[in-house]
């Protein structure tokens, strides 16, 4: 029998057993991504930041290869706020909070998915605009120094600083945990495809030294909805595929509403791609939406497999669930 809070589509079978708390009305703002595109059209489920959405372009939102995204919803009768991941530019993510008439000021946690720049780049300007001493989440790795490898050439990707996040309450994640009623953070994420292998041009160094980047503290978030799940990732470096079916597992809710975020496929080699089509396509997301690193020709693939499922972004949107 089912904990009387599960929403449908929650097996308890081979899952964590929990009893959930049920969130409504979730939004999620996407503050910051790769796309801007003032004329897409709003829907059912997403408000568009642009002319269609009333909106002047007079003052537009930055778009860059970064992600951040403001999160709200309702849960156990109160409004929650919730910041993930803060873009890559100094300032970009604070114009668009501005422009979208988001106040930093009501946000409760801050979530940081993994160590690469275009999740944290923006967080220094931020800070004078977040609560004090609100919990600030990441994996245990997230201080490490991570590079990438182009060409021969090995860029820097960055590294937080550890005194950017003085003032808030650090807790470093080696599990799930729900972090706010109803927002479950994924902790280490379970390997178990055979084809999400990462990528060998993204490293990290370690005291051992610097070697390839398998990103264990990498954190997704999911929230359980009366229409299931909806799982939020930002890049994806342990896959989709598994993201999804962790969460799944962590939460014990097996019916997925929707997935957004970064899938991380851009570049990937087409089997891969495929590989990771097929395998959402059985996961049935009732919604869709891949962006910032998922690249172009795997969006492609999904639209061409998802049709009635996959949508576009841009920065400035609203998803409602």
């Amino acid at each position: 029998m089912l904990p009387p809070e599960a929403p449908p589509g929650a097996r308890p079978e081979g899952r964590e057993h929990r009893v959930l708390t049920t969130v409504r009305d979730l939004e999620i703002t996407v503050v910051m991504d790769n796309l801007s595109d003032g004329l897409l059209a709003s829907g059912p489920e997403v408000d568009r930041y642009g002319l269609t959405g009333g909106a002047s372009l007079s003052v537009p939102l930055v778009s860059e290869h970064g992600l951040s995204y403001f999160i709200s919803w309702t849960a156990e009768g109160e409004r929650h706020h919730l910041l993930l991941d803060f873009g890559l530019s100094a300032g970009g993510t604070r114009h668009n909070l501005e422009q979208l008439g988001l106040d930093p000021g009501r946000v409760e946690a801050l979530v940081l998915s993994h160590g690469h720049f275009d999740h944290f780049g923006g967080l220094a300007a931020l800070r004078p605009l977040l609560p004090a001493g609100i919990p600030f989440y990441a994996g245990a790795d997230v201080f490490r120094h991570r590079y990438l490898v182009a060409g021969g050439v090995r860029a820097d990707v960055g590294a937080l600083d550890p005194g950017l996040v003085e003032g808030f309450r650090v807790e470093l994640l080696e599990a799930p945990r729900e972090v706010l009623p109803g927002a479950w953070l994924s902790g280490p994420i379970a390997r178990t495809t055979p084809f999400e292998t990462g990528s060998p041009y993204l490293l990290v160094e370690t005291p051992a030294g610097v070697v390839a980047d398998t990103f264990p503290g990498e954190q997704a978030l999911a929230f359980p909805t009366p229409e299931g799940l909806v799982v939020i990732s930002s890049c994806a470096h342990a896959g989709i595929v598994n993201t999804v079916r962790h969460l799944q597992a962590v939460t014990g809710v097996e019916r997925v509403a929707a997935v957004l975020g970064g899938f991380h496929l851009s570049g990937a080699p087409r089997e891969r791609v495929e590989a990771t089509v097929d395998a959402l396509a059985v996961l049935e997301p009732a919604r869709l939406v891949p962006m910032h690193c998922t690249g172009l020709q795997a969006w492609q693939r999904f639209a061409e497999r998802l049709p009635e499922a996959t949508a576009v972004n841009a920065v400035g949107s609203r998803w409602r669930f």
